[in-house]
Parts: C-alpha cells; structure tokens; sequence
C-alpha cells in the first residue's frame, strides 16, 4: 500500500481544527473532511510529525471557549448565520476575514457556541413566495410545441370498462377516470353480497384467477388462506365435491389457533 501523503490543505485543517478540538474529534472531522480512514493514531502522529500544537494546557479542552475564532469573529457569524446559508455564510467568512475555514468548522462552530439560524425551511406568515401570480412553468425554446394540448388524449388511454390482466394474474377493470381501477374477483363478490369485511380473503375454489363467476368465489379469513397454501395439492386440483370441506377445514384450524393466540394474550 502506497503511503500517505499529507498535502498542504490536508495540514492546514489539522491545524485548524486542533486547536479546537481534541485528537479524537480531529480525527473524525479529519475523515469526514476528506473521505479517508484515518485512526486517532495516525492523525496524532501526523500532528506531531506537523509539529502542530493545540496551545492547550494537558488534559484541558476549555470547551465552549473562543481558539480558532475570535471575538470578532463570532459576532459576525451571529449575525450572518440569520442571513446566509451555511455555504454562502463560509464563503463569506473567508473572503472577509482572509481565513480558509471549511463549512464543517463553521457548522460546528455553531452548534457549539448555539448559534441558531432561526429558520425553519417553512414560509413566514406573509411572506410572498417567488412564483405568485405566475401559472405553471415553461421550459422556454421549442418546449411549447412538444406539449399536450388542452383536452388532448393520450394513445394509450383506456376507457372505463376495459379490462386487464395485472402481473400477479387477477383480472382488473377500469371504473372511473382518471386511472381508477379494481379487481374483478372483488366487484362481483360485493354485488352479490356486499362489502367485504375486514380480515377476509375472496378465494378461487378452482385456483384459475380469471373465472370470476359467483360460483367460484369463496370469502375465506386469511389465516385459513395461508393454511390452504401451506397444503401439498392446491386447491383447484382437489375434487369440486370436497373442495367446500377443505375450506371448511382451514377455516376450523384457523379459529383455534386464532383462539389460541388471544388466550395467551389475555393469560
């Protein structure tokens, strides 16, 4: 593995943020800064190989206090944090104070002297929004000559009433505009017999997802649907005749164990 190089601005932010932090967070802000992996280790050796030093006395961290930043200086980020992103804010900082602080430092500048912003990224009461008065957004150029018309319809719509097969093989209609659509099974069910309750499955006896009929249909709660999964023949497989006693079996075995559960609960 090729050895790391300490480049310039790599040392002038050791160097700057040291002074602030410990070598535990300069490490991480180190990494942060630059995307690398650096152990506390390295970064300490890199600082004494740099001889840079934090002018703190051993063991004294003197959180809180001004180093890096000076009176001045943290009076104008006060002030300018309420005005300036912190983007614009570092900029700023830099040009007028002839510094090479990074956004990190000053964000954590902030939060360690509790320098707020103030702003919430919500619109102030009153304040008027930069495109009032103006209705929807155009492109510019040729945009215009490639856009929908007023009442154009697409080549592919599809009208209510069509039909489709979904991925899953369920039947599915269309039944209002604009792209309102609902299974097939479900629809003929609840003209029959009305809504379907919470917790219940439609079932196919016959296993083919496209045979709607009323005759086909069964309502069925879904833990007795996961017992008939868990069966080695599938159900359209099993004679007509016995196909209601099996459902009926499910449906036993999945009272119980139901029963069961809220027994334990209530214990």
């Amino acid at each position: 593995m090729a050895r790391f190089i300490y480049q310039q601005h790599h040392i002038n932010f050791l160097r700057e943020t040291y002074v602030e932090y410990g070598v535990a967070k300069t490490a991480r802000l180190f990494n942060a800064a630059f995307g690398l992996n650096k152990s506390q280790a390295q970064v300490k050796a890199a600082l004494k190989n740099h001889s840079i030093t934090c002018g703190r006395k051993t063991g004294e961290l003197n959180k809180g206090k001004l180093r890096s930043f000076t009176q001045e200086q943290k009076q104008w980020v006060e002030i300018a944090y309420k005005q300036m992103s912190l983007e614009e804010m570092t900029r700023e900082f830099n040009q007028h104070f002839g510094t090479n602080k990074t956004e990190m430092q000053l964000r954590c500048f902030t939060r360690n002297h509790k320098i707020r912003s103030g702003r919430t990224g919500c619109f102030e009461k009153g304040r008027e929004p930069a495109n009032k008065g103006i209705k929807g957004w155009q492109a510019g150029g040729r945009s215009t000559l490639t856009q929908f018309r007023k009442g154009n319809v697409p080549h592919n719509h599809q009208p209510v009433g069509t039909e489709v097969i979904d991925r899953d093989g369920y039947r599915k209609v269309k039944t209002a505009e604009p792209n309102q659509w609902a299974f097939v099974h479900r629809l003929v069910w609840e003209q029959h017999n009305g809504s379907i309750p919470k917790g219940k499955f439609i079932r196919f006896l016959d296993g083919d997802k496209e045979n709607c009929g009323i005759e086909n249909l069964t309502l069925i709660d879904r833990g007795a649907h996961a017992i008939i999964n868990r069966w080695e023949r599938p159900l359209g497989e099993i004679e007509p005749d016995v196909r209601p006693n099996i459902i009926g079996i499910a449906m036993l075995r999945s009272a119980i164990s139901r029963h069961r559960t809220q027994s334990k609960e209530e214990s």
